[in-house]
């Protein structure tokens, strides 16, 4: 009987023990998220609320609106103030608004902010973690250093034939579908994959020409916060798509260095830094090497398909602003007898038009900072806590009335010679700004530009009956992206 008892007795205490160590470690996990959800408060730092465990996501979430949206209306409701908080989960981010302390950040205090504040489990993506993108300080360093000379003009201009050639597909494609309703935004993605896959892995993804190609299939991923990547050990890039990539890089590099044969792209210009004696910043050899190549073709296709649509869809909507273009192209071959790297250069007129869409249709709606040491900064009585992330909102400097009066009026001439001397510097950061601005920018710009003349130079591009007047955006990307496509009527020029 006595021995039922103690059983009974000790089984009651196993529960009510488990019950215990629950309720405690509900409790201490309860008070450090509420500690680290204090911490704007804390600081005596304008914030926005947040939900526990969550931070501010489900306002973004519950607010209907993309990434660069809510951004951008968090920048106008802190306008009075250079910066503000904000919490991505229980992380703590500062936002930074005034240009100048943007440039402080970016630049006078680089070395406090080297690192993107970009968190990938190398067990579950060891590619996307070697790549310049991702990489930390000291190896981004070296390694951008390594990797700048691949997008000098000379190295660009040698490229220009293979940019002419997806060109040329592009043309024929929409030949055939002159007098269509034609979604912009697929075909512009088309004429990226192949111009990327032709400049970076030596290929002819032929996306124009085949419906089911596999480039065209591979789909990349998404940015999440830090907790969700470790648990759940996600990949930044699709996994089967970066095993296709990564394989495809490899079977290419070793057919050139066994034929001794060069095409002048990426892949040739990273043999030369594979076989460049001097090994002693950084190593360029498995993952390191074909890294980059994969995270340049995922970076540069959504933003260079993003960009040329845009620009359709607001030439469709101005054809003052096409006729410009078109008079400025026919110009350019005029006096160089075809389209050559040194025409593209001179003009003007389209270079606003880039940029104005650049502007407008922001493609990276944020930069994200490390603090890797703490740094005060006075001039704003700032105390930045390492381990800090700081954000930087493009979308809202680019939707600035400000710095860019009427924002939502798509005007190139904003951005001539003339005008652009009176820009507050840092105001305007399309391809980031510093040190750790984006090492693409040069490709990004002459492949959309020339993509762009092409269609401009042998088409008319209209609205159809399917283009709204004025693009809705999905919720749910983190680029911006319209939903339903962009869809556009186009008339051959005879």
């Amino acid at each position: 009987m006595e021995s039922s008892f103690c059983k009974e007795a000790n089984e009651k205490w196993d529960l009510t023990g488990i019950l215990i160590i629950i309720c405690t470690t509900v409790f201490l996990t309860y008070c450090y998220y509420k500690r680290n959800l204090n911490y704007w408060t804390n600081k005596d730092i304008p914030c926005e609320k947040p939900f526990l465990f969550l931070g501010n996501f489900p306002n973004m979430i519950a607010s209907k609106q993309t990434v660069p949206q809510y951004l951008a209306n968090l920048y106008a409701k802190y306008q009075n103030q250079p910066y503000f908080g904000i919490y991505l989960f229980n992380r703590p981010a500062l936002v930074l608004r005034d240009p100048k302390l943007i440039k402080n950040v970016l630049i006078k205090n680089f070395s406090k902010f080297p690192d993107r504040s970009f968190t990938i489990d190398k067990s579950a993506d060891m590619i996307a973690c070697s790549s310049l993108f991702a990489v930390k300080n000291p190896e981004w360093k070296a390694l951008r250093a390594k990797l700048s000379p691949i997008f000098t003009s000379g190295k660009l201009k040698m490229m220009l034939p293979l940019i002419k050639e997806c060109c040329e597909s592009l043309k024929t494609y929409l030949e055939v579908r002159a007098g269509d309703n034609i979604d912009m935004k697929e075909v512009s993605g088309k004429y990226a994959t192949d111009v990327i896959s032709s400049c970076t892995f030596g290929v002819n993804a032929c996306s124009l020409k085949n419906e089911d190609s596999e480039f065209r299939l591979s789909a990349f991923g998404y940015f999440l916060a830090p907790m969700v990547i470790r648990v759940l050990k996600l990949s930044f890039l699709d996994r089967e798509a970066t095993v296709y990539l990564n394989n495809l890089f490899w079977k290419i590099l070793d057919e050139r260095e066994s034929t001794k044969t060069r095409r002048n792209d990426l892949i040739d210009i990273l043999i030369d830094l594979k076989n460049d004696n001097d090994k002693s910043s950084v190593s360029f050899d498995g993952v390191t090497l074909s890294s980059q190549a994969v995270s340049f073709f995922s970076a540069g296709h959504e933003t260079t398909s993003s960009a040329i649509s845009f620009a359709l869809y607001e030439m469709a909507m101005n054809p003052d602003v096409q006729d410009c273009l078109r008079d400025e192209i026919t110009s350019s071959i005029k006096k160089h007898g075809d389209i050559v790297y040194e025409g593209i250069k001179e003009m003007e007129y389209l270079d606003m038009i880039f940029c104005e869409v650049l502007r407008k249709y922001t493609q990276a709606p944020f930069l994200i900072r490390e603090c890797v040491h703490d740094c005060y900064i006075p001039e704003y009585n700032l105390q930045a806590d390492k381990g800090t992330d700081i954000i930087v909102p493009i979308a809202g400097l680019h939707s600035d009335p400000n710095y860019f009066p009427d924002p939502q009026k798509f005007d190139p001439l904003r951005f001539s010679i003339e005008n652009q001397q009176n820009f507050v510097p840092y105001s305007y950061l399309p391809f980031g700004g510093g040190p750790r601005n984006c090492i693409g920018e040069r490709f990004a710009q002459i492949s959309g530009k020339l993509g762009l003349i092409y269609i401009i130079k042998h088409f008319r591009v209209l609205k159809s009956e399917d283009t709204p007047d004025v693009l809705k955006f999905n919720h749910k990307s983190l680029l911006l992206e319209s939903e339903g496509g962009v869809n556009l009527k186009i008339e051959r020029i005879v």
